[in-house]
């Protein structure tokens, strides 16, 4: 095996200084993201109050890296599946030349 790769001739993964699993710290905050989101979808949080609390000190702030990894997991899963989807990328393309050509009239 050459030096730095894996066996599947990948490049390694590197962990940041500090930084834990992103899976873990998803799994780990699970039911708190969800009580988050319950609490906003109800009414009882605004998602204003909400940003400005997990903004406040957000390296420190395990739930905001929490949300922050799912937010990241999530756009992932899109991309993916919008350039895997032939249908899904000439609808948005669609939409998205449409939306063009009306700003420009």
């Amino acid at each position: 095996m050459a030096q730095g790769r894996r066996d599947d001739g990948a490049a390694p993964r590197r962990h940041r200084p500090g930084g834990h699993d992103h899976r873990t710290l998803i799994e780990t905050h699970w039911t708190d993201l969800l009580r988050t989101a319950i609490s906003i979808r109800e009414n009882r949080l605004s998602s204003v109050t909400l940003l400005r609390r997990l903004g406040n000190h957000p390296r420190r702030n395990r739930l905001y890296r929490a949300f922050r990894e799912l937010g990241r997991a999530v756009r992932t899963i899109t991309l993916l599946r919008y350039l895997s989807d032939p249908d899904l990328l000439e609808q948005i393309t669609q939409v998205t030349n449409r939306n063009t050509l009306a700003r420009r009239r």
